[in-house]
């Protein structure tokens, strides 16, 4: 995953990149994968 920081005037602004795939025979599960992922930012973000 990678976390790019945006500049914002009023607040900053973060853009988050999950760099994961396969193909159509896996898309099913790396779309769970990478809710899996998101989920996980997310928590961390609350620490």
């Amino acid at each position: 995953m990678t976390v790019i920081p945006m500049l914002n005037v009023k607040t900053p602004i973060f853009l988050v990149i999950l760099l994961i795939g396969g193909d159509k025979n896996t898309q099913d599960k790396d779309i769970r994968k990478a809710l899996e992922y998101w989920e996980d930012y997310h928590e961390q973000k609350k620490i």
